[in-house]
């Protein structure tokens, strides 16, 4: 890992983070995977394992707010 930052160990609040910057605009994979030493096929895949969760996690807190209202 020559000009990259070295992480140990990829924590799932760490990982959100960085996915987190990549939604709002904030970096582009490519940046994240130039800054960690990482491939861009590798952030894509969190990207798109973040998207996935978030689709399959959506219509439950849509029902869990429309339940705590009634």
């Amino acid at each position: 890992m020559s000009e990259g930052l070295s992480v140990k160990r990829w924590t799932a609040k760490r990982k959100a983070a960085v996915v987190m910057n990549i939604f709002k605009g904030k970096t582009t994979a490519a940046e994240v995977a130039r800054q960690y030493d990482l491939t861009v096929s590798e952030v894509k895949g969190r990207v798109e394992e973040a998207q996935r969760s978030k689709a399959s996690t959506q219509p439950v807190i849509g029902e869990m707010r429309g339940g705590l209202r009634a």
